[in-house]
């Protein structure tokens, strides 16, 4: 089976200094860990995304993407043949960021030549295992689920409440140690997983450079999830532990409320055009005490 692979992107999420953090240094787990999404383009056309995190507790951790381009049905994306070559990109590009960014901070820790030839059956292992109990591929009909549902031009107020939603749960699940920021990335994986939010994120720094992004359902849905929960938070008590840190990426108290009034406006519209469709999407109903799930 000849199948093209491409690498079409590659991101560091987020590199931590365990040696200067050590409140996440504290509950720092040794090891690999490999997650996956996926994004349908078109017929047969597919973006892959292979998230990397590798941690040394004391010294560093550091979690990768790796995007692919893939042209094939849906049935070979997953082929053992085809995902160990994600799996061994994806390695070899966690292994050069680690390095790179603790020789750039000065840390005493690097990642051998053999890492990915001694890792890759045991992540193939487990990429697979995560494949397999993702709901979404259990059902073959993922039209719905993948096509992209709705159009975000950059302008309006569309730029500047993905800047203000990505900046504040930024600081929940990477930046501010004022939160348990492990913690919270596993309690919200029922709700905003990690993975979906690093695809949603990095589509919505595009409407910042003026394109016009796409999201599937899917993503919409976790969109409008990712917008409550920061209106949430910002008229919270957990506001105060991130104001400070919130202003210096230009957050004030003037595109706060700007921010409010302009995502219950987005969220009124997406209600409206839902309703007009006759469209109900059930995730949607809940009523999600946000500000609680946060530690």
């Amino acid at each position: 089976m000849k199948i093209n692979i491409s690498i079409k992107q590659t991101n560091i999420l987020k590199f931590n200094n365990l040696q200067t953090d050590t409140v996440l240094n504290a509950t720092a787990s040794p090891g690999i860990g490999l997650e996956h999404d996926l994004e349908m383009m078109g017929p047969d056309k597919w973006l892959v995304h292979i998230d990397t995190r590798f941690t040394q507790p004391g010294m560093a951790s550091v979690l990768t993407r790796t995007s692919f381009k893939i042209n094939t049905a849906f049935e070979n994306i997953w082929a053992e043949a085809v995902a160990i070559e994600y799996v061994k990109a994806a390695l070899a590009v966690c292994r050069e960021c680690f390095n790179q960014e603790c020789k750039v901070q000065d840390i005493d820790c690097f990642i051998e030549d053999g890492f990915a030839g001694a890792n890759t059956t045991m992540c193939l292992q487990e990429l697979l295992k995560d494949v397999h109990a993702n709901e979404l591929y259990s059902n073959e009909d993922k039209s719905g689920y993948n096509w992209n549902t709705l159009k975000i031009p950059p302008g309006g107020y569309n730029g500047m409440v993905a800047f203000v939603t990505t900046k504040v749960l930024d600081e929940i699940f990477f930046n501010n140690p004022a939160f348990n920021r492990k913690k919270n990335i596993e309690i919200f994986n029922g709700f905003i997983p990690l993975r979906f939010y690093s695809t949603i994120k990095f589509k919505l720094i595009k409407l910042l450079d003026k394109k016009t992004i796409h999201l599937s359902l899917k993503q919409l849905t976790l969109y409008i999830f990712m917008i409550r929960c920061t209106c949430t938070l910002l008229l919270s008590q957990h506001y105060d532990s991130m104001k400070e840190s919130l202003e210096k990426n230009g957050i004030t108290e003037v595109l706060f409320n700007q921010y409010i009034k302009a995502a219950s406006s987005f969220l009124n519209d997406i209600k409206t055009n839902f309703e007009k469709m006759d469209v109900t999407i059930m995730n949607l109903q809940e009523d999600i005490d946000w500000a609680g799930l946060v530690c």
